[in-house]
């Protein structure tokens, strides 16, 4: 299993590479397609968009990487860009929605209906599971602080993390 820390530290070191020219992008997109795909899962309203949203993050990091600033974190800034695409993707099909009533009645109960399934689904993880997966998603906290501020070993936030993980793609999957 690899550690967050060393996580970050190979997507920094792809993102690098990939700023200096170097033909690494199918390596850099087979390490990371998961984890965007997780994200992009996470903030989507409609699940049919999330290689949409994986696909155009990847293309804005292509077109920005110049802007990349390989001091700080390249995960974080993968996470944001994500995250990013997914809301914009949930804005525009609101837009989109919007011309047509008819569809928009249905398509706004399926997002509601979905955004409550997420929430259930985080609402059913356990108190620590919970906390652990708020304070490593939202708040880009890192798992050797989040074990350090719940005074537990470093294994066991990481095994809860993937528990509550696999509870929630389960949950969103059924």
């Amino acid at each position: 299993m690899v550690s967050a820390a060393e996580r970050r530290k190979r997507i920094n070191d792809y993102l690098k590479r990939i700023k200096a020219g170097e033909d690494v992008f199918d390596e850099f997109y087979r390490y990371t397609y998961l984890g965007l795909e997780y994200i992009a899962r996470l903030y989507l309203r409609n699940k049919s968009y999330v290689d949409d949203v994986v696909i155009s993050a990847y293309a804005h990091v292509a077109e920005r990487i110049h802007q990349f600033d390989d001091t700080q974190n390249g995960y974080a800034w993968l996470f944001k860009i994500t995250q990013n695409e997914a809301l914009k993707t949930n804005r525009d099909n609101i837009d989109n929605v919007a011309l047509n009533e008819n569809r928009g009645k249905v398509d706004y109960e399926d997002r509601r209906l979905e955004k409550m399934d997420m929430y259930d689904a985080l609402g059913r993880l356990d108190e620590l599971e919970h906390k652990i997966v708020e304070m490593y998603i939202f708040n880009d906290t890192k798992f050797v602080d989040i074990a350090q501020e719940l005074d537990m070993p470093l294994s066991t936030v990481h095994y809860h993390y993937k528990c509550a993980l696999k509870f929630l793609y389960n949950s969103m999957n059924e």
